[in-house]
């Protein structure tokens, strides 16, 4: 049963808010050093970006642990 639990968590994961997943992170004891999508990227690299895309919702959030080196 925890496995399966598990698993339903991880499918939730891309679909939570930016902010609900800072809060995450936050609650982990880590701090976000950028959290950064498909559009962002677009815009970084002069690529075309369309927000029909199915990937258009991909985020990427960077984190690190305070203190570690």
């Amino acid at each position: 049963m925890e496995r399966r639990a598990d698993a339903d968590r991880a499918a939730l994961v891309g679909f939570r808010r930016r902010e609900v997943m800072l809060a995450e992170v936050e609650r982990a004891g880590f701090r976000a050093a950028r959290d950064t999508g498909a559009a962002d990227w677009a815009q970084q690299f002069g690529a075309p970006f369309a927000s029909t895309n199915p990937a258009a919702n991909t985020r990427l959030l960077v984190a690190e642990r305070p203190g570690a080196s």
